[in-house]
């Protein structure tokens, strides 16, 4: 019997990191196809011809086209990065007002949150740095270097700030086993998260640009923030705990699954709006 339950107790944390890794290459994946679309659907309103690769977009229509406005500058650069904000906000409000989830959409729900919010503000911070994409906005905004200096300063800062959010949200809805002196437990975050983390950026290494790849890079800080994070401290303020591993969790492994699969054909098939 003893034997049974050490052999149980050591697969459990294995379903785990496979379920995690799972709804974060989804949401990795589904973030990585809306963002694409987004900025293809604004450009191709606003008479930019692009085309996307599994890469990036690559606007066929060159810079010193009339085409270029103003309006259009800005629009095009701040769509992917507003898009995410938002897909992260709304993240994190299903996540606090459905008070009883299965793992795999709990999971699924913090990785799009996490991805979210990095796109966005990540992608601010290394446009700035390696002066692409945003920095031609803050050109047009006149903004001198003191000035892109604090936005980098920001974006690093609501980085980190997001990732206090999210993990007082993961602290909700976690059993007590998990929790240790108000935090998430090491070896839990380690097995949900970081590693889960780690091997999607193993998966995508050779599909990204570099640009993607330090973007990505910057959700290490809000894993930190996670790590770091205290609970609420509130009774009232705690959601159901999360159940154990449930048939729904393996029928939501399938299809997290089939939509990579699904997703990626889309992503490879240089979509363009003409």
């Amino acid at each position: 019997m003893e034997s049974k339950i050490r052999k149980a107790q050591g697969i459990q944390p294995l379903q785990v990191a496979l379920l995690s890794l799972t709804s974060a290459v989804f949401a990795f994946v589904l973030l990585h196809l809306l963002s694409e679309l987004t900025l293809l659907y604004f450009s191709y309103d606003l008479n930019i011809h692009a085309v996307h690769h599994l890469e990036d977009v690559q606007f066929l229509t060159k810079f010193t086209n009339p085409d270029w406005t103003r309006d259009s500058i800005i629009t095009i650069y701040l769509s992917k990065p507003i898009m995410n904000f938002g897909v992260g906000l709304a993240g994190m409000v299903l996540y606090a007002i459905i008070k009883r989830k299965s793992q795999s959409f709990s999971f699924f729900l913090i990785w799009l949150i996490i991805f979210a919010l990095n796109n966005a503000f990540g992608t601010f911070a290394e446009n700035m740095i390696f002066r692409s994409g945003i920095y031609e906005v803050t050109n047009l905004m006149n903004f001198g270097g003191v000035m892109m200096t604090i936005v980098i300063l920001l974006s690093f800062y609501f980085l980190y700030i997001s990732g206090v959010g999210t993990g007082k949200l993961i602290m909700l809805g976690l059993p007590q086993k998990q929790i240790y002196k108000g935090r998430i437990k090491f070896s839990y975050f380690i097995v949900a998260y970081f590693i889960p983390w780690l091997i999607t950026f193993l998966i995508i290494f050779s599909k990204s640009d570099s640009s993607s790849l330090i973007i990505y890079g910057f959700g290490f800080i809000i894993l930190l923030a996670i790590l770091w994070s205290r609970d609420l401290g509130s009774e009232e303020m705690h959601l159901e705990p999360l159940p154990p591993l449930m048939w729904i969790d393996l029928i939501s492994l399938i299809f997290y699954t089939l939509g990579i699969f699904l997703m990626y054909t889309i992503l490879v098939s240089n979509i363009k709006l003409v």
